[in-house]
């Protein structure tokens, strides 16, 4: 009877144990996943000058890329940076849109 008990009690003690396990690695994958999504983003700002964009790196205020249309800044940001994302401003946004 105590072989019975003491297999029970080793038994769920493996199972918590397996489940902490489990939560430490997806935790760590998680948190993996995340710093390489924040790694791929870049804070942009875009000025408009008599009709030609400028963008620069919020960060740093660094040159990017300029064009004339919102298609064009794009083509130029993916071909300097491939895999990165851009997040600029909805104010910026804006500004590409009305032209």
């Amino acid at each position: 009877m105590e072989d019975i008990i003491l297999a029970i009690i080793f038994f769920l003690l493996g199972w918590h144990m397996r489940e902490l396990y489990a939560k430490y690695l997806s935790d760590k994958w998680l948190e993996s996943k995340r710093t390489e999504f924040e790694n791929s983003i870049m804070h942009i700002r875009i000025e408009d000058h008599r009709g030609e964009f400028y963008v620069y790196s919020k960060e740093d205020s660094k040159y990017l890329a300029h064009g004339t249309s919102k298609a064009s800044i794009e083509r130029i940001l993916n071909e300097k940076f491939p895999g990165k994302c851009f997040n600029a401003s909805p104010e910026d946004i804006e500004k590409l849109k009305s032209r």
